[in-house]
C-alpha cells in the first residue's frame, strides 16, 4: 500500500523558546485527516542544490478535523528545522504519513510517560486526546515526568498544569536538572 501523500498550509507558528517552535497546520482538500496519537510524519523539502531532504516529526495534537500540530527545534546546520521554523504562515508544504506504532495500546493500563525536550510531542497528542473524553482514559492513572535542563524549555507547562489539575488522575512533574537558585 502506497503511502499517504499529503498537502498542509501552515495556519499558525508559535515560539515556545529561543529555539523551539509549535506550528499548526491544516490538510489542504481533506475534511479529516486521521492518525492515532503517538504518531509522526515525514516532511520532504529540497535544498537550493537540489538534494532533498526529508525528516520525521511526531504529531504534537490529538486528531482534530484536518489539523495537525508539530513541535521542534532550530537545529544548528539543520535545513529541514531551519526552513520549518522560518516557515510563513500560509506556506504549503508536502508530507507523508502517519506512521509509528508508539501509541497507547488497548487493555489501557497505569502508565507513567517520561520525555525530555521536543520529545513531548507525542505524549501531549496522547494526552489531550485521552483526557478529552472520560471513556478514553477509564480512570487509569498517568504519571507525566517531563525532564529538562532549564525552566524556559519546559514546553506546554500551563498546558499539563491545567490538565492535571482538572484530571486527579494525571500527576504532571516537570524536572529540571539545572535550574537557578529559586
Amino acid at each position: 500500500m502506497p503511502f499517504q501523500t499529503l498537502t498542509a498550509r501552515l495556519k499558525r507558528s508559535t515560539e515556545l523558546s529561543e529555539l523551539t517552535k509549535h506550528l499548526e497546520f491544516e490538510v489542504e482538500g481533506a475534511p479529516r485527516f486521521g492518525f492515532v496519537p503517538g504518531q509522526w510524519l515525514s516532511l520532504k523539502q529540497t535544498k537550493p542544490d537540489g538534494e532533498e531532504v526529508t525528516r520525521a516529526y511526531s504529531i504534537a495534537s490529538p486528531p482534530d478535523g484536518n489539523r495537525f500540530a508539530l513541535c521542534l527545534n532550530r537545529v544548528q546546520d539543520g535545513f529541514m528545522s531551519n526552513y520549518l521554523c522560518d516557515l510563513e504562515v500560509g506556506t504549503v508544504i508536502p508530507a507523508q504519513g502517519p506512521f509509528g506504532s508508539f501509541i497507547l495500546r488497548p487493555p489501557l493500563r497505569d502508565t507513567i510517560l517520561v520525555a525530555t525536550g521536543t520529545g513531548i510531542a507525542p505524549y501531549r497528542s496522547m494526552l489531550q486526546w485521552l483526557f478529552a473524553d472520560t471513556s478514553r482514559h477509564q480512570d487509569k492513572r498517568f504519571w507525566l515526568v517531563f525532564g529538562s535542563r532549564y525552566q524556559k524549555d519546559i514546553y506546554y507547562h500551563d498546558e499539563f498544569v491545567r490538565l492535571a489539575r482538572e484530571h486527579k488522575n494525571l500527576t504532571y512533574l516537570p524536572t529540571l536538572s539545572r535550574g537557578g537558585p529559586e
